[in-house]
C-alpha cells in the first residue's frame, strides 16, 4: 500500500519534468535569482560541440574571444577603454614641416604596454639630393621609449635631404598585444657570405 501510495505521488512530478518548459522559465545556477533565460554563476563544462542558434549582427565592435591553453574561454581583446576593442588599427601620421627629412623623435602617446607598433608604408613629399646614382640609406625606426612607455618613430634619408623642409607621410599598423607581442632582437653575421640558415626558430614563437 505504501508503494502504491508513493508512485502515486510521484506520478505528478514526473508528467512535470517531461512536459515542455515554458519560454518565459528562468533558471540560474548558483544564484538567487537570474538575469537571462539562463543564469550561471561557476564554470561550465561541454563536452562535445556548442551550437548557437540565431545569432544576431553585432552594430558596434566588441571584443574579440578564444580559447587559452586551459581551453578555457576569454576575451582577446579586453574592453578595458580607448580603442581596446579592436586588435588592429591602421593610422596615418602626416609629419610636416620637419627639419629638410629629418625625424629625430615623434612620441605617438601610443601605449608601449597595451600595443605593437610597425611602420607599413612611407613616403616622403619632397625629391631628396643624390650624388650621382648612389641611393641614400634610409632610416625608418620604431621604438618603446623606457622613460615614457609609449612608442616613438624616426625618419630620415641619412647623408642627403630634400632643398626645404618636407613632409612625412607615416601608414603605421597598430596592434593589441593580446593578439601580437615584440619579440627579442635577433643579429646574425652572415661572414661576407648571401645566405644562411638560422640555428633555430625565433624565440618566443
Amino acid at each position: 500500500m505504501k508503494k502504491i501510495v508513493f508512485i502515486l505521488i510521484l506520478l505528478p512530478m514526473l508528467a512535470r519534468t517531461q512536459s515542455p518548459v515554458p519560454p518565459d522559465v528562468k533558471v540560474a545556477t548558483g544564484k538567487s535569482t537570474a538575469r537571462g533565460g539562463m543564469d550561471i554563476n561557476g564554470g561550465l563544462y561541454i563536452s562535445g560541440k556548442l551550437f548557437v542558434e540565431n545569432m544576431g549582427t553585432a552594430d558596434k565592435q566588441t571584443p574579440l574571444i578564444g580559447i587559452d591553453s586551459k581551453n578555457q574561454i576569454v576575451k582577446v581583446a579586453p574592453q578595458t577603454g580607448g580603442n581596446n576593442i579592436v586588435p588592429v588599427n591602421v593610422i596615418s601620421y602626416e609629419l610636416k614641416n620637419v627639419d629638410l627629412d629629418w625625424v629625430n623623435d615623434f612620441d605617438t602617446k601610443i601605449s608601449g604596454t597595451d600595443y605593437v607598433v610597425t611602420i607599413a608604408a612611407y613616403d616622403l613629399v619632397d625629391p631628396i639630393r643624390t650624388n650621382g646614382n648612389n641611393i641614400a640609406p634610409l632610416r625608418i625606426e620604431t621604438w618603446v621609449d623606457n622613460n615614457t612607455k609609449t612608442w616613438h618613430l624616426a625618419a630620415d634619408y641619412v647623408g642627403t635631404a630634400p632643398t626645404v623642409n618636407s613632409t612625412w607621410n607615416l601608414f603605421l599598423l597598430v596592434m593589441n598585444k593580446s593578439l601580437a607581442k615584440v619579440l627579442s632582437p635577433i643579429t646574425e653575421d652572415f661572414g661576407g657570405s648571401s645566405s644562411k640558415t638560422a640555428a633555430q626558430a625565433p624565440t618566443g614563437l
